[in-house]
């Protein structure tokens, strides 16, 4: 174990050393994603989505959930083909994009597992350069990988710029996004690009800040590898309502713990340059929100532009 441990950190440390990101996908591309289902991934991908359109940004969100996608769903779009499908159809990336709101586009995922389950390196690289071309003009790329370690999640988080990675306070969610980090470091999908955490459905400041500390320590000990950590999103009973709808809580109700965590997330990407500002005009003014109690006001320690991994 000790021996393995080792040469995770030397991987890790020689490619922060050693070469620039490839980011295919480039400096404003985000992959979403996390070692488990059930986390809340795909909720918070398109609520980020969905709260930077609201904030006047051009935004796409790509649905890689192949098979098992579902961000349309939250959207209230329709499906239609996937990426997958339409270009292994021969048709052009753009017969794939969705306009979901105004200044969000959505590349809908898979309709079936049949159609991506043997996928190609060739097919998945195939599909990373259509989502670059589909994202040029855009302020933010989110990408909503599927929840484990395949093929498709290491090559899409080695396309992006940034990799956030979301958990809950359960010992399973922050083992299995343990191991998430773990397989991307073995395969070299992280390079010196930042890792963030986000420790979704938190019942306390105290439960997020714990479950962090665990991955995070974790990481540096035995991968040689800093996360940085984001504003957890507070268990909120509004998440699960916009869920059963479904529709985005950002929409449904925007005053919420967990919308305001989003909002607060986007603030520090536009900060740090993750994300485009937008153009003058573009911005949209939010309703003003009623306080609802939450543990917002005490915020986890973000790393600062000196420490942050890139």
């Amino acid at each position: 174990m000790s021996g393995q441990a080792a040469r995770l950190r030397e991987l890790a440390a020689s490619g922060r050393a050693g070469r620039e990101p490839t980011s295919w996908l480039g400096p404003r591309s985000i992959a979403v994603a996390s070692g488990k289902g059930g986390v809340g991934k795909t909720s918070l991908a398109v609520a980020l989505a969905v709260g930077a359109a609201q904030q006047g940004l051009e935004v796409l969100l790509v649905d890689l959930d192949l098979g098992l996608a579902n961000a349309h769903l939250l959207l209230g779009v329709s499906g239609g083909p996937g990426l997958c499908e339409t270009l292994r159809a021969g048709a052009p990336p753009t017969d794939a994009l969705r306009r979901a709101r105004a200044g969000l586009r959505l590349v809908a995922g898979a309709r079936s597992p049949e159609a991506t389950a043997r996928m190609s390196g060739p097919e998945r690289r195939t599909l990373l350069q259509a989502i670059a071309t589909l994202g040029r003009r855009a302020d933010l790329v989110l990408l909503d990988l599927p929840a484990g370690m395949g093929a498709t999640v290491v090559d899409a988080a080695r396309a992006a710029h940034r990799l956030l990675l979301v958990t809950t306070p359960e010992p399973a969610a922050i083992a299995d996004g343990y191991g998430l980090l773990k397989r991307l470091t073995q395969a070299d999908a992280l390079g010196p690009r930042g890792v963030e955490l986000w420790v979704n459905a938190a019942r306390s400041r105290g439960e997020a800040r714990r479950a962090a500390g665990r991955l995070r320590t974790a990481s540096r000990r035995f991968l040689g590898r800093d996360v940085g950590i984001l504003d957890a999103v507070p268990e909120d009973p509004a998440v699960r309502e916009a869920a059963r709808t479904p529709c985005c809580f950002m929409e449904s109700a925007p005053c919420s713990g967990a919308a305001r965590a989003v909002r607060r997330v986007l603030g520090v990407w536009r900060r740090s340059g993750a994300a485009r500002s937008a153009s003058p005009g573009r911005e949209k003014e939010s309703a003003p929100c009623t306080p609802i109690p939450d543990f917002a006001s005490r915020r986890l320690p973000l790393p600062s532009s000196s420490s942050a991994p890139r």
